[in-house]
Parts: structure tokens; sequence; C-alpha cells
């Protein structure tokens, strides 16, 4: 039996709940730490907080916690955006403590090469991790004698010798798979109890160049069916299993939710009548016909974010290879408006070629589709993604800027991301478009005709783009899930005056 101490940022993790049921089924110890408060929190960047409830602190006591009582793995699961502080964690902890450190999750998978010449990281696990963790532990007593495993998903470093294993085939039946382990982090996080997150697909039918799909699918080439979704009855016995009194909303994390209308007429008729929450989920304007836009509403689907990236098809299309116009993306809207069901909208500010003239053409457009609500983002570029080698030919960001993003630093989405041109336009834009839907369509012709977007530009994140959020939420909505979510920041205040008590 193996001892895995996980170490994640302060939100939920799917992929570490599987790893951990995976692991909990084979009579396996599984422990979590989770860091609540970084030096660059997206909410929590706010020097009252960060004065009071120091990161550095926060630090100190989860290395003394990892030497007094060492696991037989440090595994750490880290996005782009964590890469840093988990290796800054991972440094210190093994200046104290000569634990085998084991790195996972996007960044390792996209830049496996990078992390493992870290001196204080021993392993890398490529993609899905469920059973290469397993046979890691498995084989936890061969470790000790032989750090260099035939273990597949996983790179091996012995001194300056790196054995780098192949990637396994991914799992085609996802129904294997045992319920993830959602009291992992519940018990870390009670607040996490207020929406239950889960996902019913892997992979993704689409290839936009800025999503780590892009990326994934090349190292997943040849080894089996890429995009994959659990049968209707495995998903229903999780909520059945895990959805409680407290449990307010369902949040459908697949990346496209409705791509099967057959799997979605047997959802919509079993969810309302066995689970009956209501949920929502992230969605592509393909998939929004009538049909499918009618079984979202009679499932109880509530809410949904579509990807739209840009109202200019010209630049959508060449950049982002988003191919879908106007007017598809217009009735997609449409339909689930005509069965009221309430769209958010994303927007990405940095895409080539564009300027105040491509950007007033989207507002003009969003105008006329009339989301409920458009959330604003900084396009931010991860590792061996096509729009980094879109950039860089376009000479908007350089072979130094290639290689902070492979090693983790970046700037983060709500400072500006990875933009260094055009930065006015796009600023003054992001308070124009996400008040849009504060204003009646007639006066907000009469605002982009009068190029008042010109005067928009605020400082403040909270009030150029949550604010408006924050006052359409009842009509939207979107009350619960605001709740949700200043309930998750409340509650990583508190796991982080817990850990440094206890």
């Amino acid at each position: 039996m193996a001892k895995v101490l996980f170490i994640c940022a302060g939100c939920e993790h799917l992929g570490v709940e599987y790893i951990s049921a995976v692991l909990k089924k084979h009579n396996h110890q599984v422990e979590l730490f989770l860091v609540p408060i970084l030096p660059e929190d997206p909410y929590l960047n706010i020097k009252l907080i960060q004065k009071k409830f120091k990161y550095s602190d926060f630090k100190d006591k989860l290395i003394k916690k990892i030497t007094d009582n060492p696991p037989d793995f440090v595994a750490f699961s880290a996005v782009t955006d964590f890469y840093r502080y988990a290796n800054e964690i991972a440094k210190e902890i093994k200046a104290k403590i000569n634990v085998p450190i084991i790195f996972g999750g996007i960044h390792a998978t996209t830049v496996p090469e990078i992390v493992i010449t870290e001196p204080h990281i021993d392993m890398v696990c490529l993609g899905e991790g469920e059973y290469a963790m397993l046979e890691l532990c498995n084989r936890n007593e061969e470790y000790k004698n032989n750090p260099l495993l035939d273990i597949q998903n996983i790179w091996f470093k012995n001194g300056s010798e790196i054995k780098r294993n192949s990637i396994r085939s991914l799992v085609e039946d996802l129904d294997e798979f045992p319920v993830s382990d959602k009291k992992l982090f519940h018990d870390a996080m009670p607040s996490f109890k207020r929406q239950y997150n889960l996902a019913s697909t892997r992979g993704c039918p689409f290839g936009c160049t800025y999503c780590c799909n892009n990326a994934l699918r090349s190292i997943y080439k040849e080894k089996g069916k890429y995009l994959r979704k659990r049968s209707v009855e495995n998903v229903i016995r999780e909520l059945e299993q895990n959805v409680s009194k407290e449990t307010e909303l369902v949040f459908f994390r697949d990346e496209v939710f409705p791509y099967n209308t057959q799997w979605l007429q047997e959802f919509a008729d079993k969810y309302p009548k066995r689970v009956g929450k209501p949920f929502k989920l992230f969605i592509h304007p393909r998939m929004c016909t009538p049909e499918n836009s009618r079984l979202l509403r009679k499932a109880g689907c509530i809410y949904v974010s579509v990807g739209i990236q840009s109202g200019n098809e010209e630049t959508r299309r060449k950049y982002l290879k988003r191919v879908d116009t106007n007017e598809q993306i217009a009735a997609a809207i449409k339909n689930l408006k005509d069965n009221n069901i309430k769209v958010n909208i994303d927007q990405i500010a940095g895409v080539p070629g564009e300027g105040e003239a491509e950007l007033l053409a989207t507002a003009k457009f969003y105008n006329e589709i009339r989301p409920n609500v458009v959330t604003y983002f900084w396009m931010t570029l991860y590792p061996n993604t096509e729009i980094v080698t879109t950039y860089r030919e376009l000479n908007l960001i350089t072979d130094q800027d290639i290689d902070k993003i492979n090693h983790g630093i970046l700037q983060s989405d709500f400072l500006g991301g990875s933009v260094k041109f055009n930065v006015k336009s796009f600023s003054q834009f992001r308070t124009f478009l996400c008040y849009l839907p504060l204003v009646p369509k007639w006066l907000y012709a009469l605002f982009i005709k009068w190029k008042l977007y010109r005067f928009a530009d605020m400082n403040s994140r909270f009030m150029s783009s949550l604010f408006p959020r924050l006052v359409l939420a009842p009509f939207n909505r979107d009350v619960k899930s605001w709740k949700i979510e200043i309930g998750d920041w409340i509650g990583r205040i508190k796991y982080f005056n817990k850990f440094m008590r206890s």
C-alpha cells in the first residue's frame, strides 16, 4: 500500500478525483492539500487579504506538515497558471526531505521535457493518469530500488538519466472508471458541495487554436478514440449517489456537452425524474440546434456558456479555427433563448488582426443577438497550442516570451493575459461589451454610433466586467452561481485559517 499526497490550487480538480477513486479502490491512501490563496489570485488579489493571509506563511506551514509526516509520493496537478507556484513549493520540499515528487496535469503533459529537467522533480505524468498512478503505487517498493520504471504515461529521472515511457492507449469505455472521489475535495472545502461538478465527456470534437485539446490531440495520436462519452445511466447513477440537499446547482464541465442528440434524448428523460437539480454547461454554437435546445430545456438546463470569441467571421476563422458564420451563431443563440435558457457568450481580447473596426463590428453583432451575459477574456497563450505559433509568426511575441510561457511564467487573464497590441481598444471594449445586456438594444445602437466605447475604459476588473454580471444575476438565473462563487472565496479563506491552526 502506498500513500499519495496531492497538492492542488484552491479549486476542485476532476482529474485528481478520478485518480484518487482508482487508488482508493485498490487500497492505497490519498491525502490532499489545497493552496487556497496565491499572490496573483484572480479574485482574492486584494491588498488587505494578501496582507492578512500570506502565501509565504501558508507555504512554510504546508512544507512543515509534509516533512513531519512524509508520504510515499507527493503529486502536483498543475495547470500552467499554477505551475510556477507548484514548482516553488516542490523545490522547497525537496530541500527539506528526499520524497519522490511527480508532476501531472496539462502543463506537465504539454511540456514534459521542460518539467522533467527541474532538479527537484523526479517524475512527470503525461495525459490521463488513473492507471499510470495506480501502477506506480502498486510498484512502490520496486521504485525505491529502481527509479527508472517502465510505466506508460510516466517519465522517470534518476540523476542525469531520463526514461521517457510511451503513452498508453486511451480508455474508450469511460464507464469502467469508479465514481470520482468527491469526498477528497468536499472534506477539504465543504463549500464545494453547493455546486456538483462533473464531466460526461473526455475530449473535444473541435480544434480551436487556443485550447489545450489542440495540443492533447497530437499527444494521443493513434492512441484510440479521443472523443468519448459516458453512458447516460453511468452519469445519472453518479448524481444519484452524490447530489444532496446541499447541492444547489449541477455544472457539467464537458468541453461540449450535447454533441450526441440520441444520448441527450435519453438524458432528458432520466435526469428530471432521478436528479432534478438545475444545471448549466458549456456548449458550441453548432450544438445549439432546435432539437438539442428543446431537450436541454426539458432536462432542466437553465444557463449555458457559448464560446464565440469574436464577432468577426474572418479573424475568428483564420486565427481561431472557429468556422461557424455569424448567421449560424445567431440562429444558435435564438434556439437557446426560445427555450428560456440563459446565454452567456465568451469573448476573447487579443485575436490577431483585430482592432477598433473589428471590435466595433463585434459590438454590432452582439447587439443583434442580445446575449444575457458577456464574459470577457484576455488571450492567454499556453504551451504548444497552435495560437502560440501564430503569435510568433506575426511577431506579437518573441522566442523569449515562448520560453516564459513554457516555464509557466505568464500574466493571468485578469491582468491582460499575453496581449501586447491594441491594448487600449481591447480595454475599452471590455467594459463596452460587458455592459451590453444592461442597455436596451436601440440605446446601445446609439452608443455604437456615437463611439461611446472610447470613454468606457475602466481599470477595475470588477466594475468593467463582473459588476454587470452581478446586476443581471437575478434576471439570468445566475444568483445561485454567484452565491456558490462567493461561498468558494470565503471557503478558501476558511481553509487557509484552519490549515494554519492545525
